[in-house]
């Protein structure tokens, strides 16, 4: 056992280390077959769920007019210039209010909510260049591009209210201070005119720069307004210079006259308020005329187009990156089942770790049973199983091991039922069979042919309070000539103890000379020390292989029973039926079940004989 057990296990070690995910898919598809149609149906439900949406972007350029030297009235009334960068925060910022948002939902007629809007809609700016983007979603392409446009036009909007209402700042700012200077410029004429009166010459020729002042005062108001680079603006410059030379004249002939300072004092100041006036009164209709340009000036908007496609992938897409996505987990699932098996669920798994044969696959019993069924239903699949195992343990064997004994991980009344049913269909072949119920805790051989403790026992021979003859119970079911059985009766020793004695050296090797077979019960390998004292007295070992039991036990029962020395000739696989769906699955998709191939059965060594219950 242990050359064969080491050689098949370093070739499932190499086999394990170079399987790749497509073939742990093969040796384990039904992942995948759940994964996938579940991860299609995930994807509908996505897509039912996720709607398409489409995006539309409009873009707007930006500039702050409100920086411009007309909008400056005063040095304290507004700075001087505004950092374009935060400009354009205030006007992102803008679009975000929920004032934008109100406007927009009415102007689209409650098609979008406000909420929507302030949640849905992303708007960004570019400060390097000016440009805001608004990025809008919705259910249709048209409904994007309408609601992207509709946020930019309700921008506009709340725009032009603010350049009016900065221009309405402005204007009353310089109507305030146009009534100071009237005031100032009243008081200053008031005093001129009482000291014109007092200087009748003086009087006629400040008369005469008080009539070329006020002329100066009516060109430069139509110069103004005059279009830039006409005829009439051309003449009225002309105009204004022929008084600037008469201007000059009046201050040589004041200079000559040499007039009174206080008037020219007087004069010089209602000069400068005049001009003062005239200035403010020029950058109020400036004001006036620049909002109103304004309102189309200082931002464009680069109407949004209609998007042609939806965001993110397709449905198509989406579907087959879910299938995908279920195939990925079903893989994965199915690698880490072939690589990392916790469970046996496939009656070949067990020779990879055992490194010997499967002798055959008979019915896992049933708590109810308690007839054997070789006997009771000799035409049933189980009666076959265990016909069929009988006799490739006969095979495997070829008359050299006379003597054998059945073992397993766990203890119960499964293995004993199996035993019974085995040796049963072994003398029912001709063969003459001793069954030894060599449990001494359960004794579950015993319970179940006999249906309680024998008087005399196995125990009772090795204490030397009975013989041979004593002990042995003939044809203990009835139908089957051939089969005798030693019992358990009570125990009285320990078992260790008794196996150690010369006694019982004598009886197992007395065995065979009137049988061709034995079979001991023995109690579980794990549960159980004196199971390696009854493995000495044997020629070889049958392992009980129960479906669904744990690797890591079945791994410990290899080791513990490679100690002993003992060959073992091969293992009888326990199944519960399974359902014909399930058969078909397994044998048509390639599943754990696969089908015998060379080196399940060799009839030239009579190796194995694979069975399963039909």
């Amino acid at each position: 056992m242990t050359d064969g057990r080491h050689a098949r296990r370093s070739l499932l070690d190499e086999t394990a280390a170079d399987a790749s995910l497509f073939v742990s898919v093969f040796k384990k598809p039904f992942p995948v077959l759940v994964a996938v149609p579940i991860a299609i149906l995930i994807g509908l439900a996505v897509l039912v769920v996720s709607p398409d949406s489409y995006t539309a972007t409009a873009e707007i350029l930006v500039q702050d007019v409100r920086s411009s030297d007309l909008f400056q009235v005063t040095d304290v009334a507004r700075p001087s210039t505004q950092q374009s960068d935060r400009y354009l925060a205030d006007q992102v910022a803008l679009l975000r209010s929920s004032v934008a948002a109100a406007r927009t939902s009415q102007s689209l007629d409650g098609q979008f909510s406000e909420r929507y809007i302030l949640e849905k809609v992303s708007v960004d700016g570019d400060a390097s260049s000016n440009l805001i983007r608004i990025i809008a979603p919705a259910p249709t392409p048209e409904q994007a591009k309408g609601l992207a446009d509709a946020l930019a036009a309700t921008y506009f909007d709340l725009r032009t209210e603010d350049l009016r209402a900065s221009a309405e700042a402005a204007v009353n700012e310089i109507d305030a201070l146009l009534t100071v200077i009237d005031g100032q410029l009243a008081n200053v004429q008031d005093q001129l005119e009482a000291l014109r009166q007092s200087d009748t010459q003086q009087a006629a020729l400040d008369q005469q720069f008080d009539d070329a002042l006020a002329q100066l005062t009516d060109l430069r108001q139509q110069r103004d307004a005059a279009p830039v680079g006409s005829e009439e603006r051309n003449t009225i410059n002309t105009e204004i210079q022929e008084l600037t030379r008469d201007f000059q004249s009046f201050n040589l002939i004041y200079g000559t006259n040499r007039p009174n300072p206080d008037l020219t004092r007087l004069q010089d100041k209602e000069a400068a308020l005049t001009n003062q006036r005239l200035d403010l009164e020029s950058r109020r209709n400036a004001i006036s005329v620049t909002a109103q340009l304004s309102e189309n000036a200082g931002a464009t908007d680069l109407q949004s187009v209609i998007p042609e496609n939806p965001d993110g992938p397709g449905g198509a897409t989406v579907i087959g990156l879910f299938v995908l996505l279920g195939m990925a987990v079903g893989a994965s699932v199915s690698y880490v089942q072939v690589h990392r098996r916790t469970h046996v669920e496939s009656r070949y798994e067990p020779a990879e770790i055992l490194g010997v044969p499967l002798l055959g696959t008979v019915p896992t019993p049933r708590r109810s049973d308690t007839t054997v069924d070789v006997v009771s239903d000799p035409d049933s699949d189980a009666s076959y199983a265990y016909r069929f195992s009988a006799s490739a343990l006969d095979l495997r064997s070829a008359g050299a091991a006379k003597m054998i004994m059945t073992v397993s991980a766990h203890g119960g009344r499964d293995r004993s039922v199996i035993v019974a049913n085995l040796t049963a269909a072994a003398a029912l072949s001709g063969l003459r069979v001793l069954a030894v119920d060599a449990d001494f805790q359960l004794q579950g051989l015993t319970r179940f042919i006999l249906g309680e403790l024998g008087n005399r026992g196995l125990i009772d021979f090795i204490a030397g309070g009975a013989d041979v003859e004593d002990v042995l119970v003939r044809r203990p079911i009835p139908g089957v000539d051939g089969l005798d059985l030693v019992p358990q009766s009570r125990p009285d020793m320990t078992a260790a103890g008794a196996l150690q004695s010369s006694r019982a050296s004598a009886l197992f090797s007395t065995m065979t000379d009137d049988h061709d077979l034995v079979v001991l019960d023995a109690p579980s390998v794990l549960e159980a020390a004196y199971t390696a004292l009854l493995a000495r007295f044997v020629d070889g070992l049958v392992v009980v292989v129960e479906q669904h039991m744990r690797t890591e036990d079945l791994e410990e029962l290899a080791a513990r029973l490679e100690l002993t020395g003992t060959p073992v000739l091969g293992y009888l696989y326990s199944a519960r039926p399974r359902l014909a769906l399930t058969s078909l699955i397994t044998s048509r998709f390639g599943g754990s079940e696969r089908p015998p191939g060379p080196d399940d059965a060799a009839p030239s060594d009579r190796s194995s004989l694979p069975v399963e219950v039909r």
